[in-house]
């Protein structure tokens, strides 16, 4: 996405800064959150988060940073913990933080990054922000349990769209709302919060189609499989093996997305990033 590049990079300084000054980050904590600072990723959800702002006519409203912070702290405590239960190797390019480390450190830091994320909310952001995002991490540790729980068992399309809601669909969902809600489109947040999870559906779509076909992301590929991760991608395959499952799945939950509750230059960029991702996967799958 490069029409972002620049302000990806200004962000991922912005976001270490914050930490850094603060939550004067201190040893123990500080070594295993610069290692996972030092290798960002496409910064998705922060994106997601300016993008919905300058959608709702507010590009500069100083909240959406702490929107966008709190977003990826979170992301990047999930990242921590997934890679611990997955027992990943390789995240964003380099050992995942448990590897690094040890797996102690690892549950331990994704617990910080949860706590400075609602500290964060707490201090800064409006009150209805913060009391979505309880809700949206209860079901996202929900789906990511139920996902680990249910391994080995045979493909449910009902049991992975539960668990692509909530793992993928309950952040983006967040996010997207957050955005709206700071900047006072009140009359619109569950418009934005459907819209998200939408949008979440279909990028965990695009990532169980990357783990199948081996597209080198920076992180392990093959777990799915390897694992029996009941993932939506496996029961749609279950139940057509040609692909034309998948491929109307994607063409439903695409035509979904490009229909946000309000477009802007940013959103449009954004859109066309994940939903093309989408429909370029599934032309290699057919293939």
């Amino acid at each position: 996405m490069n029409n972002f590049d620049t302000d990806e990079t200004a962000f991922n300084r912005q976001l270490a800064s914050m930490l850094t000054e603060r939550f004067a980050l201190r040893s123990p904590v500080a070594e295993p959150v610069l290692h996972l600072l030092a290798h960002p990723g496409k910064n998705l959800r922060p994106q997601l988060a300016y993008a919905v702002a300058e959608a709702c006519g507010h590009a500069e409203e100083p909240k959406i940073f702490v929107v966008a912070a709190a977003a990826e702290l979170l992301h990047l405590a999930a990242l921590v913990h997934d890679d611990l239960v997955d027992e990943a190797q390789e995240r964003r390019g380099a050992q995942s933080v448990h590897r690094h480390f040890d797996a102690k450190t690892a549950v331990l830091v994704g617990d910080y990054l949860v706590g400075a994320a609602y500290d964060l909310l707490a201090r800064d952001a409006s009150e209805a922000t913060l009391r979505r995002l309880g809700p949206a991490m209860r079901v996202l540790a929900e789906a990511e349990l139920l996902e680990f729980r249910s391994r080995g068992a045979a493909p449910n399309l009902n049991l992975a769209s539960q668990i692509a809601l909530g793992k993928a669909g309950s952040l983006f969902a967040w996010v997207a709302t957050a955005a709206a809600i700071e900047c006072r489109e009140w009359a619109g947040e569950n418009a934005w919060q459907a819209w998200g999870l939408q949008l979440g559906m279909l990028y965990q779509l695009a990532d169980d189609l990357g783990d199948y076909l081996d597209i080198p992301e920076g992180k392990d590929t093959g777990r799915d499989a390897a694992t029996q991760t009941p993932t939506l991608l496996r029961a749609l395959l279950e139940a057509d093996a040609g692909g034309s499952r998948v491929a109307d799945e994607v063409r439903r939950l695409a035509g979904l997305v490009r229909r946000p509750p309000a477009l802007g230059r940013r959103l449009a960029v954004f859109i066309d990033y994940v939903a093309g991702r989408s429909e370029a996967r599934v032309g290699q799958l057919k293939r």
